[in-house]
């Protein structure tokens, strides 16, 4: 689709995204919808359903159709297909996106889980995941001085 981009914006990811979606197509377990406006797509859906559970997992819309809400349609369109095939859940999955707000009351906290292979220090697995979280976090002071920066100072 013309619109692609985004979370799918890196060849790891795409790869990753690619990978899974043959193996969950394979077992059974694959969602993937689309809805079309006038024959061209408008919003897409990428999600799995396991042991009753339907599972979001990605879903992306075309910016021109930002308003009315395409993605919150065909979301709910997903939603009344997971209650048809019988699902007992429907899972947003992580992360705190507004939208999600707009069909629950509550959620659930999120677990992270570190694994490292064999041999390999936790340690040093752990800085690395604060030198990360560091440098996003620097990123954002930085791209926020730079927008407060881009502004013309007032004359008071």
């Amino acid at each position: 689709v013309p619109w692609r981009g985004g979370a799918f914006a890196t060849p790891a990811i795409l790869a990753f995204d690619e990978e899974i979606t043959r193996r969950f197509l394979a077992s059974g377990w694959l969602r993937m919808f689309v809805l079309r406006l006038n024959g061209a797509p408008a919003a897409a859906f990428y999600g799995f359903t396991y042991d009753g559970t339907c599972s979001f997992f990605q879903h992306g819309f075309d910016p021109q159709f930002h308003r009315p809400s395409v993605g919150q349609v065909l979301l709910g369109l997903s939603i009344a297909r997971a209650i048809d095939e019988g699902a007992r859940e429907y899972n947003f999955l992580s992360g705190n996106d507004g939208y999600k707000d707009l069909w629950v009351k509550t959620s659930r906290p999120l677990i992270n889980v570190t694994t490292c292979p064999p041999g390999a220090s936790l340690a040093l697995n752990r800085a690395a995941e604060a030198a990360q979280r560091a440098s996003r976090n620097l990123m954002t002071v930085v791209k926020a001085w730079r927008t407060s920066a881009a502004r013309p100072a007032r004359d008071e």
